[in-house]
């Protein structure tokens, strides 16, 4: 089985299409359900729920947000997992704290405020977009 965990401006259906062309058996993780509860889940806890369900041997693949917690699984709960495809991942910025978070506020902001510009922005970025003549 492959566990998958979505980006932060996803939601586990994006992995049905996969799933349908993979021919393997998929759990497509809701993450936002995990962060809905009144207490406050870290990355780390995320990881730790996740590993519990799975079974030993079994596959781990997150993007983005999904992919950072998937790096918290294999690190902290290495003996579930046969191996891991962590896709535009990283385990967390080393400097520029301050400036992340407010530019983490500004899409929370948007997000909150109006879902259909957050989305339109956030697809338009540099890093999303197709290079030219693609």
């Amino acid at each position: 089985m492959i566990h998958c965990l979505h980006g932060s401006a996803g939601c586990h259906t994006n992995w049905d299409l996969f799933e349908k062309s993979l021919g393997e058996e998929i759990n497509s993780i809701d993450l936002w359900s995990l962060f809905e509860s009144d207490k406050q889940v870290t990355l780390r806890e995320a990881g730790r729920l996740i590993a519990e369900h799975a079974n030993d041997g079994d596959l781990l693949m997150g993007y983005s947000m999904g992919g950072r917690i998937a790096l918290h699984s294999l690190i902290h709960y290495p003996e579930k997992w046969r191996g891991a495809i962590i896709i535009a991942a990283n385990p967390g910025i080393s400097h520029g704290h301050k400036e992340r978070k407010a530019r983490d506020e500004e899409w929370a902001q948007l997000a909150e405020t109006n879902w259909e510009a957050f989305l339109k922005h956030w697809d338009e970025q540099p890093l999303l977009t197709s290079p030219h003549g693609v």
